[in-house]
């Protein structure tokens, strides 16, 4: 998960962050099955391996701030100064 609660390898690699993030996809899937759908078979690997497929393909992106209005034009002030901030994080 992107709070770290599902993370079992570790994301700081380039060289091994994807295969990484499929384990960890797989092992939340297997948990969101077990806990959430109270299933009684754990996923098979080729379930699983959709499972990770599919939400690797999903992407999201924040197009509105409450301060900086629309994020998906030209740069304001707000803006300039909420990038400016975000980046020396």
């Amino acid at each position: 998960m992107w709070d770290g609660r599902e993370t079992l390898s570790p994301l700081t690699s380039a060289a091994t962050f994807l295969d990484n993030m499929k384990v960890d996809l797989a092992h939340q899937a297997i948990s969101a099955v077990a806990t959430h759908a109270e299933g009684k078979v754990t996923p098979t690997d080729a379930q699983l391996q959709e499972i990770t497929e599919f939400e690797m393909g999903l992407y999201t992106a924040q197009v509105w701030d409450r301060s900086a209005d629309r994020l998906d034009r030209g740069r304001s002030k707000q803006k300039q100064q909420l990038v400016a901030f975000l980046n020396s994080l």
